[in-house]
């Protein structure tokens, strides 16, 4: 049996699934606005560059696409912002703080939809692992090393993408998150 599953690895048959969460499978304008024109936003949440919090104004704003609505919006756990980090539902953040302790710190902002405030919360992700592997001009390959433990991670070489793992999927679906999964696929 310890033979088999040795091999089973070697093979790649149990290599973890990743994902990355969307808001909507529909084509819809449904992201959050974010207006970040010094891109600060951007080096604090992404780049990791800690040293630029004291000059993030709080709260920071997002703004609805049209495919929100005062009444809809409060139908979503996460949502997608114009930059590529996490924003998650109050509801959400208290469930799944105490999964990501160590691994996310959350940050209050204010979605503007129809006139209206809903607060949330972005997501300013603390693990940073190579995930991927360049092998030709054309090819690029996930190698996601020793992340068996973990929830989400940030690439540490293209910090602009991060994936989250069949750990975190499990905890949202088990807490009844209205977050939507799609695998995470490269092209090549």
């Amino acid at each position: 049996m310890r033979q088999l599953k040795s091999l089973q690895k070697r093979k790649g048959v149990n290599k973890m699934k990743f994902f990355n969460m969307l808001t909507t499978f529909k084509a819809e304008p449904c992201l959050l606005d974010v207006q970040d024109p010094q891109n600060i936003l951007f080096k604090f949440f992404i780049l990791n560059l800690n040293d630029e919090l004291n000059k993030v104004k709080m709260p920071i704003r997002l703004y609805a696409q049209e495919f929100y609505n005062f009444k809809n919006i409060r139908d979503f756990d996460y949502f997608q912002a114009t930059e590529n980090f996490p924003v998650f539902s109050k509801k959400a953040k208290d469930i799944l703080e105490k999964y990501l302790i160590d691994q996310m710190d959350f940050y209050p902002c204010t979605i503007i939809v129809d006139q209206h405030k809903i607060e949330a919360f972005i997501g300013k992700i603390k693990i940073y692992k190579k995930l991927f592997n360049r092998v030709n001009d054309f090819k690029i390959e996930f190698i996601g090393n020793n992340i068996d433990n973990d929830f989400i991670i940030r690439d540490s070489e293209m910090e602009h993408l991060y994936v989250v793992t069949e750990n975190f999927k499990k905890k949202c679906e088990d807490n009844n998150l209205a977050i939507l999964f799609k695998e995470f696929l490269l092209m090549g």
